[in-house]
């Protein structure tokens, strides 16, 4: 996927609001994760 991310996020709103809902919701999961991963290292 070399498209911008604000492409992206431009085609699901094409597609309608669903699609943002769930890309913004992976987001969140990607960052949990994340925030999870930092406070086991630190």
């Amino acid at each position: 996927m070399s498209a911008p991310l604000s492409d992206f996020i431009k085609e699901e709103q094409r597609k309608g609001v669903k699609g943002v809902e769930i890309h913004l919701r992976l987001l969140l999961r990607l960052g949990e994760s994340a925030l999870l991963r930092i406070r086991v290292f630190s």
